[in-house]
């Protein structure tokens, strides 16, 4: 069975809940069927991966000079809780965390222009 996901918002518990909710409907729809399913054998092996550290999460300036400013958004706004935070560090070690973030499209017509 397959439920589409959103991965909108703008931290890791709202796409968290977005899970939740697909992964309710799937239950749902699994038990209301279960006498219909055929058990299929998984094509590949599973994957395994280290769990992230606090320095995965950091963002160095190369990033930043690299990144456009929404695949930025979505790299900080996927280091949220329970995640090691993202984060810069300065020249004497010193760390900027980012626990939330939150991203505005351009819009020409906007007051700030």
């Amino acid at each position: 069975m397959k439920e589409d996901v959103s991965l909108k918002g703008d931290n890791v518990a709202e796409i968290f809940e977005n899970l939740s909710l697909a992964s309710k409907k799937l239950l749902t729809r699994f038990f209301d069927n279960f006498d219909k399913i055929v058990p299929q054998k998984q094509e590949q092996g599973g994957s395994y991966y280290p769990r992230r550290k606090p320095k995965d999460s950091q963002i160095v300036s190369q990033e930043l000079e690299a990144l456009d400013v929404k695949s930025l958004y979505n790299k900080i706004r996927c280091l949220t809780n329970p995640y090691p935070n993202a984060y810069i560090e300065g020249e004497n070690g010193d760390r900027l965390y980012f626990e939330k973030v939150r991203f505005e499209p351009y819009n020409s017509n906007s007051e700030d222009s």
